[in-house]
């Protein structure tokens, strides 16, 4: 039970973080742009569309692969 407190407090102080980094907490100001961003990252990594479950490294490869190519198109 402490685990889901526990993820459940970092998922608040990060939503607040996402409202200073991009100065609203509108969630239509640039949420379907992050969301598009996560569910790419994880498409990348590995993690299949018709469910299941993916790995953490794939995760973090994808993430990695997805903030790669937003930074080299600017």
């Amino acid at each position: 039970m402490s685990n889901f407190i526990f993820a459940a407090v970092l998922a608040g102080f990060t939503g607040i973080l996402e409202g200073f980094r991009i100065t609203s907490i509108d969630p239509q100001a640039r949420g379907n742009q992050i969301m598009f961003l996560a569910v790419a990252a994880a498409l990348i990594g590995g993690t299949p569309l018709t469910g299941g479950s993916g790995i953490i490294v794939g995760g973090l490869i994808g993430t990695a692969v997805s903030a790669f190519s937003t930074t080299a198109s600017r």
